[in-house]
Order: structure tokens, then sequence, then C-alpha cells
């Protein structure tokens, strides 16, 4: 029976290490800077992919600005040759741990991608599992992952 006691009181222990679901102060303020830096640094213009990559460098974290440079570096012919823009909104968003200075979110989001050589229009809806890390007192993007739903 004790072993039992002292399991639980470790699993909810563990359960309160996650500051989700104990500080909607600080929860509300990662989702509000997560969000809003994902929806900024995955809306583009071919004319200005540069400048994508220097907003990445002022909302993430080295690791986030490597990855982001490398996507940018993969989508840039495509881009440029397509004549695309994109819009991206975050339509949701949900906390799946929170620590002193990292976070990890599960943002649903939808891109609006223009073609200007055809001028067609096409809206997908994709998942992103999103890593941040406190800097200062700004919440920056340090990993993510997305997935098309």
């Amino acid at each position: 029976m004790l072993a039992l006691f002292a399991g639980g009181t470790a699993s909810a222990a563990r359960q309160t290490d996650n500051l989700a679901f104990v500080d909607p102060a600080k929860t509300q303020t990662a989702v509000d800077q997560g969000s809003a830096a994902l929806a900024a640094v995955l809306s583009y213009d071919y004319r200005k992919l540069d400048e994508s990559i220097q907003l990445a460098k002022e909302k993430g974290t080295d690791a986030y600005v490597g990855q982001h440079t490398e996507l940018i570096n993969t989508l840039r012919p495509v881009a440029t040759k397509q004549k695309q823009s994109a819009t991206t909104k975050v339509v949701g968003t949900g906390v799946r741990e929170l620590r002193a200075d990292t976070a990890k979110l599960v943002i649903f989001y939808d891109q609006t991608v223009t073609r200007g050589d055809t001028n067609r229009t096409a809206k997908v809806g994709l998942t992103a599992v999103v890593d941040l890390r406190l800097v200062g007192e700004l919440w920056k993007l340090d990993n993510m992952n997305s997935f098309g739903s």
C-alpha cells in the first residue's frame, strides 16, 4: 500500500512540474508569442525570402534559424519560379508541456499559398509541434515539425 501511495505522489509531482497546469499567465504568454512567431515566419513572399530568414533570427533560436533557413532554401527555386506568396493564420493552439524556460505547443494553422504565375490560390490546414525556448522575456521558436491535416 505504501508503494502505491509513493508512486502516486511521484506521478502527481511530475504532473505539477508542467506549469501549463498551474500558471495560466505564463501559459497564455507562451501560446500568444509562439503562435504569432510561427504565423510570421511561415508567411512569405518570393521576392523577400531573405527577409523571412531575418525574421526567423528575430523570432527563433539559432537552432530554429538553421531549420528555417534550410526550409526557405529548399522552397526558393519553386517559390521564385511560381512567384509564390503565403499567408499563415493560426487557428488553434494547445500546450503539451510548459517548463520554466521551455514549452511544447501543438499549433493548428491554415496556410494560403498564391501562385503569381497562374493567379491561383490554394489553402491547406496543417499541424505543427513547436518547441519554444524562453530567451529573456520572449518565447522563441526552437524547433518545428509540421504535418498535413
